[in-house]
């Protein structure tokens, strides 16, 4: 049986129908972003509320501080989709791409150094915690800040789609940096993650039934 020849008009609503689909798609993306920027300003409350307390005794935990960079870097990359949601200035559009670029991966390196702090608490009982902690700003920071420069070399930032601005990759090089800043890095820090946290439970597990 011969295949039916596509025609014009139904060609014409199956591009509608992936328009609505996409566009569905990037509404569901903003509608996750407001409810970050909500989660974590209700986090930011409830740590304010704590720390101000005589006790203070909540923000004294390095572990928690820690958890403040990750909720702020989260909130930064999602206050970037709200206000340049469907913008067709540029200039905000490549503003918004290096700020989510700039605060995801500052948040993967953040996510990295906790769990790497929790490793060392649990098994090798760390005490120069603020030492480690200023170790931590010195290599997120100035990290995320220079890998998220690199795509402006091949002008690489721009629109993704009508509401999303990130790295284009329309092009041979907006398709390296993505893999270079986002997916490798995002497909190395999840097994290293994983391995530490459960070294951590091998560890406390041998301690419980052990000692």
């Amino acid at each position: 049986m011969s295949r039916k020849p596509t025609t014009s008009a139904s060609y014409s609503r199956s591009c509608h129908t992936n328009t609505l689909c996409m566009d569905t798609i990037e509404k569901l993306h903003i509608g996750c972003a407001a409810v970050t920027v909500l989660a974590c300003t209700l986090f930011f409350v409830y740590v304010t509320v704590q720390t101000i307390r005589p006790s203070r005794v909540l923000f004294e935990f390095m572990s928690l501080r820690i958890l403040v960079y990750i909720q702020i870097c989260e909130m930064f990359a999602s206050i970037a989709d709200l206000y340049s949601a469907g913008t067709r200035n540029n200039s905000v559009c490549i503003l918004q791409a290096f700020q989510t670029q700039f605060f995801e991966f500052a948040g993967t390196l953040w996510t990295v150094c906790f769990s790497i702090f929790i490793f060392c608490v649990a098994v090798y009982n760390l005490n120069k915690k603020g030492t480690v902690e200023i170790v931590f700003h010195v290599i997120v920071w100035p990290t995320a800040l220079l890998t998220s420069a690199l795509p402006f070399i091949t002008s690489s930032y721009g629109h993704t789609s009508a509401y999303v601005c990130w790295i284009d990759p329309s092009s041979t090089a907006g398709v390296v940096w993505e893999w270079l800043l986002s997916y490798i890095p995002a497909f190395i820090s999840m097994p290293v993650v994983l391995a530490l946290f459960l070294l951590v439970i091998v560890n406390m597990a041998k301690r419980y039934f052990y000692e």
